[in-house]
């Protein structure tokens, strides 16, 4: 609920409170009659006075004091005695889901959502959150450590000093006791003014009857300083009781966020930082003076060897496998030219071989022929003449077949040549390829020869500023006792002019107080001295009338 809801909730209060006490009196008590109080007040307003010491108009006055006050209670008591500790014990019931500070911790998003939008505690909440400290992955305690006391964000200021009303409340009842006094005060002077008036008359019934009203008037005139009064004793007590349980409901919740939370005060951190900088110190002499070197050396070697094999084994197993890749396709190339060679020259030049052997067979067949012939008689000479002919034209004409066949068989050994010729090329491809392999394989190893003396560089680099970084260390942490017993001695001084600030403090708050128990003393003497003169005002009055009696008494006596 929003400040100007809580407003709007508080008239609704006050104007339903002061209604029901109105008709309360009015209904309860006789000598109250608010058309008559009314009436009078229109007189008032148009100059005419004779009736503002009328006693239904003096008790109405009362009676509306005691309404408006009843009206103030249960508006104050709804708004900020029910309402306002109730939204406080609310966030409070959040806070108690948790079990412990372990489920608080792993609860923390959803509650801080709920809580961040609380609309009394809302913006506290988020501030105070600013100074929490959450546990990060595998830190120790795992639980949600405060910096800073709940008190100092959910106090009873957080509602007082964003509401008017609670501002207000502490000053109301004296504002009663001060309307009750000026009312009663305002009647006693118009009824003096009217009993004046008649003691300068000489009738000794009139100067009665104005006495009698004059002690009536100032008799009932108190009224309303009576419920001034009332008003303000009632007011006071549930003022002071709605304080109070605001700040108890606030207790609790500061008890609560105690209870999930664990809080690590400035001294305790303050040892901490102090242990953790005492065993640094012991850690950079460690460093400087033992044998940390010597150690990291012998940690570094086999790592550095570990690492320089697991880059270097990739690049010795592409080489392996690059050489064996070559020598399986030189292999294979070279068997297959082989092959093809063989398989070619039975193809082509055994062919021909073969039909070189049997026209060679016709020849010799044929120049057995020839022999048997010339050896018969020469009876046959003129046709053996023209069969040799025949015959030595068939002869060429075999002879030229011979030679087309030798053509034959020289095309044919060209045509075998030519897979020759494709397995050399593709021989020489080979050989290229495996010639670029092993240029980029030389290109991979002086890269990483490169690579690793760079690394060697920076190695070297970073072991110097290693050792400088080193030497820093044990530079600074030569100073680190005196730096702390500085820190300590301005601590204590700190600590000392903490201690006469409060005095200081403490001084003026004794000044001020005893600066308003003065004025406070002047009032009382004020109003004792008020209270004198009216008695001095009433015996004066009372002398008056006496000397008013005694002056009848001797007319009385003396008719003459």
């Amino acid at each position: 609920m929003r400040s100007i809801s809580r407003f709007s909730w508080f008239l609704i209060f006050l104007v339903a409170g002061v209604w029901i006490a109105t008709s309360f009196l009015e209904a309860s008590l006789e000598i109250v009659s608010f058309k008559v109080a009314a009436e009078v007040v229109n007189e008032l307003l148009s100059g005419q006075s004779e009736n503002v010491s009328d006693r239904t108009f003096v008790f109405t006055l009362a009676a509306w004091i005691v309404a408006v006050g009843a009206g103030l209670l249960v508006a104050y008591l709804a708004v900020y005695g029910l309402i306002v500790p109730f939204q406080i014990d609310q966030a409070t019931r959040m806070l108690k889901s948790a079990k412990d500070r372990k489920d608080f911790t792993a609860n923390y998003d959803d509650l801080h959502i709920k809580l961040a939008k609380h609309s009394l505690l809302g913006r506290a909440w988020r501030e105070f959150d600013e100074t929490l400290v959450k546990p990060g992955f595998g830190s120790k305690p795992a639980v949600i450590q405060n910096t800073t006391r709940p008190n100092v964000f959910f106090n009873a200021e957080l509602v007082r000093g964003h509401s008017f009303g609670l501002k207000m409340m502490p000053s109301i009842p004296g504002y009663f006791v001060g309307t009750g006094l000026l009312l009663t005060f305002i009647g006693l002077v118009l009824a003096l003014d009217t009993a004046g008036t008649a003691v300068t008359t000489e009738d000794s019934s009139e100067m009665q009857a104005a006495t009698r009203k004059l002690l009536e008037v100032a008799s009932f005139k108190f009224s309303t300083s009576i419920a001034g009064l009332g008003s303000s004793i009632v007011l006071g007590i549930v003022f002071r009781s709605i304080g109070i349980w605001i700040e108890t409901a606030f207790a609790r919740l500061c008890e609560e966020i105690e209870t999930v939370l664990l809080y690590r005060s400035p001294q305790a951190i303050s040892v901490e930082m102090a242990s953790d900088l005492k065993e640094q110190r012991d850690y950079m002499k460690d460093i400087t003076q033992g044998d940390f070197f010597q150690r990291f050396g012998q940690e570094f070697e086999p790592r550095l060897q570990n690492a320089v094999s697991g880059a270097m084994a990739p690049v010795i197993s592409g080489i392996q496998a690059a050489v064996e890749e070559l020598s399986s396709q030189s292999r294979q190339g070279a068997e297959d030219l082989l092959g093809k060679f063989t398989e070619t020259l039975h193809e082509g030049a055994g062919t021909e071989m073969r039909e070189l052997a049997k026209t060679f067979e016709g020849i010799q067949t044929n120049l057995s022929t020839l022999q048997d012939a010339l050896g018969e008689t020469s009876r046959g000479f003129g046709g053996d003449m023209e069969r040799v002919s025949s015959t030595l034209t068939a002869s060429l004409a075999q002879a030229t077949e011979t030679a087309e066949a030798f053509n034959t068989a020289a095309r044919r050994l060209e045509r075998s040549t030519a897979p020759l010729l494709e397995s050399g090329t593709k021989i020489s491809e080979a050989v290229d390829k495996m010639e670029a392999s092993l240029r980029t394989t030389t290109n991979a190893l002086e890269t990483e020869q490169q690579a690793v003396a760079s690394l060697s560089e920076k190695l070297a680099a970073q072991m110097k500023e290693q050792e400088a970084l080193w030497a820093q260390y044990a530079e600074r942490f030569q100073g680190i006792d005196a730096e702390l017993g500085g820190a300590l001695e301005q601590l204590s001084k700190a600590t000392r002019e903490q201690g006469e600030r409060m005095h200081e403090y403490a001084v003026k708050v004794d000044k001020g107080l005893a600066e308003a128990v003065d004025k406070l003393r002047g009032l009382l003497g004020g109003l004792d001295e008020n209270t004198r003169e009216f008695g001095e005002s009433v015996e004066q009055l009372a002398e008056a009338l006496r000397n008013g009696r005694n002056l009848t008494d001797e007319r009385l006596d003396d008719p003459l």
